[in-house]
């Protein structure tokens, strides 16, 4: 089964970005930046590794290997992630996690996109290392609710002015810190 794990670090100086990014390169991460639209934690750095397993404790114990490095470079882990597709894993859905659609566009009115979140129960987000995209989320924990939402608001993006760049379903299957959301989803 394939696993996408994001490794969430305790806030990322300035002076540590450049570390933090040729670590990333060692260990065959991608690193993302996430700046929320809102919330308690806006600043969320973090690094993004696919798995795959036969069961999620030997893909958690594999991606604590990579924490490990980060940890003795003196970065601080704040939390650990793993989702899968929810289209092709369906053995591992309930009712107690949550489903996530992200889907990254381009635009030319950002507020006309925050307007359309707005509507639609979606959130928004950006990769400070890429400027002039961003994340269009929704997080559900009803699998009806929530695909009746990505697709009212997938409708809206087409028929408005912007650029669906790619699409993400996930489900989450553990997450060490849901907290770190309060005030975004």
């Amino acid at each position: 089964m394939r696993f996408q794990f994001h490794v969430t670090l305790v806030d990322l100086p300035v002076e540590r970005k450049e570390r933090f990014l040729e670590l990333c390169q060692i260990e065959g991460v991608k690193p993302v930046l996430i700046e929320l639209e809102k919330g308690e934690h806006i600043r969320q750095p973090m690094f993004t590794r696919n798995l795959d397993a036969e069961r999620l404790d030997a893909a958690l114990a594999e991606v604590q290997k990579t924490s490990d490095k980060f940890v003795a470079a003196g970065f601080e882990i704040s939390r650990v992630k793993a989702e899968i597709d929810p289209r092709q894993n369906a053995d591992y859905l309930s009712d107690e996690r949550y489903y996530e659609w992200h889907c990254l566009v381009r635009y030319q009115d950002e507020e006309e996109l925050k307007a359309l979140c707005r509507e639609r129960e979606a959130h928004l987000s950006r990769n400070a290392l890429n400027p002039g995209e961003k994340f269009v989320s929704i997080r559900f924990y009803d699998k009806d609710a929530f695909y009746q939402a990505v697709e009212k608001t997938e409708d809206a993006l087409k028929l408005g002015r912007f650029e669906i760049v790619k699409e993400k379903f996930e489900y989450s299957v553990y997450d060490s810190r849901l907290e770190l959301d309060k005030g975004w989803a």
